[in-house]
């Protein structure tokens, strides 16, 4: 019997690798500012410009996010996300493309958007947040 890859909670060698490489070259560019601390199960990183939040859904996803907080990285409360009501927004295609990449390594996942609102994209694993280049016009 074949299990739906969405309801496997488990990282095959493979896959994490193909992780740890796609979110690297997220944080490459933009070099992890602070982790925050939900709880003992919950491990969040952000980058300086506070524009990419990734956190993860399971414990094989905390263990691949550990890979990129150092312990000098300085532990931080989870921030609350305000965005503006008024004006257009988009997001950075070159963001966007590095976060497909992470979530292309699995079968399914899910997008939420709205008008002036972060995007946020997530599978059993992993759920990225992102801000909303916002322009008024």
């Amino acid at each position: 019997m074949e299990t739906n890859k969405m309801e496997n909670n488990e990282i095959d060698f493979k896959r994490e690798n193909k992780y740890i490489k796609a979110i690297e070259k997220l944080f490459n560019t933009i070099p992890i500012k602070d982790r925050y601390v939900g709880d003992d199960e919950i491990l969040n990183i952000m980058d300086p410009a506070s524009i990419v939040l990734i956190h993860n859904k399971s414990s094989d996803g905390k263990e691949i996010l550990k890979r990129f907080c150092s312990k000098h990285t300085p532990i931080c409360k989870v921030p609350t996300i305000d965005y503006e009501k008024n004006g257009k927004s988009g997001y950075s295609s070159e963001y966007m493309r590095r976060i497909i990449e992470i979530f292309s390594i699995e079968d399914g996942f899910l997008l939420q958007s709205g008008e002036h609102m972060p995007l946020s994209i997530e599978n059993n694993h992993f759920k990225i947040i992102l801000a909303p280049r916002v322009t008024n016009d």
